[in-house]
């Protein structure tokens, strides 16, 4: 999505996070009732939300929130800070 004047070019967006919650949302904007489907996303509750990160350097972290920054600010992500990481070896 690229903005509009600085401003995002759609009505509504969505999270993964919230999904269910956003398709609640969007039904009454729509006023539509959408099916219950049943829920298939995998989940293993041991597992660390950003594990991903423990690959990251501080400098890739900063590469990250540079190409994301309008992203962490349209969407209301917080970047991650490359300080909290430690080079690795």
């Amino acid at each position: 999505m690229h903005p509009l004047n600085g401003r995002l070019f759609v009505d509504f967006v969505g999270k993964t996070e919230t999904l269910w919650d956003d398709i609640r949302k969007l039904e009454k904007i729509l006023k539509l009732d959408c099916a219950e489907t049943e829920d298939l996303n995998v989940r293993n509750p041991s597992r660390s939300e950003l594990k991903y990160i423990e690959h990251y350097s501080p400098e890739v972290i900063e590469i990250v929130n540079g190409l994301y920054s309008d992203d962490f600010r349209y969407f209301g992500y917080t970047p991650l800070e490359p300080s909290a990481f430690h080079a690795r070896a």
